[in-house]
């Protein structure tokens, strides 16, 4: 089965124009990553609601106009208002664009900042591509979860208790010889370790071993609270067991189980709250 593809509109082109005191039109661009050439680009869009990709008229998301000063200037002989207009429009397809226009009066000095979303299409397979796409991706389609690669799956995981927890720490330690654990949750001095499985067979349970296994390496390693989180459809009655022996026992005094189901929860709850690529330009 081919891998599906995922749109990240995550990085963006903008451009500034603005009017001098004599009408002279002038712009500069910049982009947010100049040395980025893997990108489908667009230029000033004058019909700035229509989609350059699907071709789809886009949603009107945010307007707001602002009259920023009212005051009377020396040498003129009546007030003058300063005022600032901001729109952004997002399209269905995950393409969005922020216009902002600001006019000094009473010399029509006008400026224009216009910033788009630059279009990059990434396997959902890969490791580039932006965690906010892949959220609002995923949030959509939460079974293409089965796709990410496992790297890219437990930052995604790390993302998402950072959301969980907030003003913690989450440092990233996946690798070979990781003693057991993916990640940590570092809360002032409390530390939960954590471990990330991504399953081929997702309708099987997660079974007993694997569980114990990360038991041993939290007991190891002196770690008394652990979080392990699967893309099985659940966990078997043997491993659920097993937690609750060790608990009991006082051996560790905090463990949650996160299977697929309560996976796909937390990537719809967050997700409203991870900010759209469009909502850091409004200002």
């Amino acid at each position: 089965m081919k891998t599906p593809e995922i749109l990240d509109y995550s990085q963006w082109h903008l451009e500034f124009r603005w009017k001098s005191d004599v009408g002279i039109w002038s712009s500069s661009i910049r982009h947010s990553d100049p040395s980025n050439k893997d990108t489908d680009t667009e230029p000033f869009y004058d019909i700035y609601n229509l989609c350059p990709f699907c071709k789809r008229p886009s949603e009107q998301v945010y307007r707001d106009i602002r009259y920023l000063v009212d005051r009377m200037e020396v040498g003129h002989t009546s007030w003058t208002e300063d005022s600032r207009s901001v729109h952004a429009y997002s399209c269905s397809c995950g393409w969005w664009s922020v216009h902002s226009n600001d006019l000094k009066e009473p010399d029509d000095l006008t400026s224009t900042t216009l910033t788009v979303g630059i279009l990059r299409r990434f396997p959902l397979d890969s490791l580039d591509v932006s965690l906010t796409a892949l959220r609002h991706y995923l949030a959509q389609n939460p079974d293409a979860v089965d796709y990410l690669h496992p790297t890219k799956m437990e930052h995604l995981v790390g993302d998402l208790f950072q959301d969980f927890y907030p003003g913690c720490e989450v440092v990233h330690c996946g690798r070979t010889n990781d003693g057991g654990f993916d990640l940590f949750v570092v809360m002032s001095d409390v530390i939960r370790g954590i471990q990330v499985k991504r399953r081929v067979r997702t309708d099987k349970g997660e079974g007993v071993k694997a569980i114990r296994e990360f038991l041993g390496a939290m007991l190891v390693a002196g770690i008394s609270g652990g979080i392990y989180v699967t893309t099985a459809d659940h966990f078997t009655d043997q491993a659920k067991e097993a937690v609750n022996q060790v608990l009991m026992r006082g051996a560790i005094t905090y463990f949650d189980l996160i299977d697929r189901h309560r996976l796909f929860d937390m990537l719809g709850l967050f997700v409203s709250k991870h900010s759209q690529s469009w909502q850091r330009h409004i200002y």
